[in-house]
Formats: C-alpha cells, structure tokens, sequence
C-alpha cells in the first residue's frame, strides 16, 4: 500500500482542522480547509476495529486505501477521488 504523502491527509485530522482554524493569516487558513481531507466515518471505525482484533494501528490513509480496493468505499469518498490508490 502507498502511504499518502500529502501533509493534510493525516492521522490527526482533529489537529489539521484546528491548526487551520486558528491559522492567523486568512489566506493560509482558506488554503488549508481546501486542501483538507477528513476521511469518510467507516474509515475510522475500520481502523478502531482492526487495532481492537490485531494491536497494530494503521494510518488512516492506509485504513482508507484498503477499504477503496475492496470497493467498501468510492472514488468520490476517497482523498483526491481514489487517483493514487490505483485500483
């Protein structure tokens, strides 16, 4: 699996949303909410489970690829709809 290198496609998507909330220069914030990625709810809760059966806690990008190539999820449910995921 491809792991997403894009800074706002991150495990911490609380942090992202909130350092861009409180950014202090507008243009940098409007910049940030346009490029952010919050990962459709099953992708978290697929992430919970898997690390609730196995200990292992994936990246949510990884959680998310995974779930795209098993066509639990869409392209448009996707970050940047499925390009890199190449399925």
């Amino acid at each position: 699996m491809s792991q997403n290198k894009h800074p706002l496609f991150s495990d911490n998507v609380i942090e992202t949303y909130f350092t861009a909330l409180f950014h202090p220069s507008k243009r940098v914030a409007t910049a940030m909410f346009t490029d952010i990625h919050i990962p459709k709810s099953d992708v978290f809760y697929t992430r919970a489970a898997i690390e609730a059966a196995t200990g292992v806690r994936y990246p949510l990008s990884h959680v998310e690829e995974a779930m795209y190539l098993e066509g639990m999820l869409t392209e448009r449910e996707c970050y940047n709809n499925a390009e890199q995921y190449g399925g």
